[in-house]
């Protein structure tokens, strides 16, 4: 085996590692029941939070929680599995997950990771009830393409600080 083939063979196994890590955890979570996710993860994590920021942010909604609901006199949006920010999520823990690094760089990653995730959820989860409230043709482009596609980029932009801040810690 030559040196020049060596990077190649552990970039592939980082690859197939980031690989079998995102199907294994996409796999886990398609085995969470619904109710579990409806009545106690998006109903806690996702619509308390998103509520009280949508009543902080325009006080006369008067939103509140439903479930996997947040609803008001005025528009409801539902959160349901797919749309709760999960598949990022699980790419950048697949990512980190697979990169080489001293485990409290790597836990740090994982925190940061779980943190960015859920702060772009609740912008998203705010803008998109606005939209549901006042301009309901911005909907479909802000949720099936601008979000999805911000998500995926701000997701990169973590992970290459994440890896540049390893490298340079050596």
């Amino acid at each position: 085996m030559t040196q020049a083939s060596r990077p190649s063979r552990h970039w592939a196994f980082g690859l197939a590692v980031f690989g079998a890590l995102y199907a294994m955890l996409y796999a886990l979570y398609l085995r969470v029941p619904d109710r579990l996710l409806v009545e106690q993860i998006y109903y806690r994590a996702i619509c308390v939070p998103g509520a009280a920021l949508i009543d902080w942010l325009m006080p006369g909604a008067m939103v509140h929680a439903q479930a996997n609901r947040i609803v008001s006199a005025h528009a409801a949006l539902e959160v349901v599995r797919g749309c709760d920010g999960a598949g990022v999520l699980f790419l950048l823990v697949a990512a980190i997950l697979s990169w080489r690094g001293r485990a409290a760089h790597v836990a740090a990653g994982l925190l940061g990771a779980v943190l960015l995730v859920w702060l772009l959820n609740q912008a998203r989860i705010v803008a998109l009830y606005a939209a549901v409230a006042g301009h309901a043709g911005w909907f479909t482009p802000l949720h099936t393409v601008v979000f999805p596609t911000l998500f995926v980029l701000l997701a990169l932009v973590f992970f290459s600080a994440w890896t540049a801040a390893a490298a340079h810690r050596g």
